[in-house]
């Protein structure tokens, strides 16, 4: 699963699409929305689902997982 993680990967590598002139610039704002949109439709997904043992669910390390707050 794409996370937030990953958005920061593409937008923190990318050089903003420079070395291609306005329409490099154009696509990668695209590419780095898509990959927003998408993060944030997996995020959505993942909170949605149930956990037992009263823990909530997290989108992290690219997959769902039931966490438990610190106490």
């Amino acid at each position: 699963m794409i996370d937030f993680e990953d958005v920061e990967i593409v937008a923190i590598a990318g050089d903003g699409g420079r070395g291609c002139g306005p329409i490099g610039a154009i696509l990668f704002l695209v590419l780095v929305i898509a990959f927003f949109f998408i993060a944030l439709s997996n995020s959505d997904e993942c909170s949605k689902k149930h956990c037992s043992n009263g823990s909530t669910p997290r989108l992290q390390n690219h997959s769902c997982q039931c966490v438990e707050e610190a106490k």
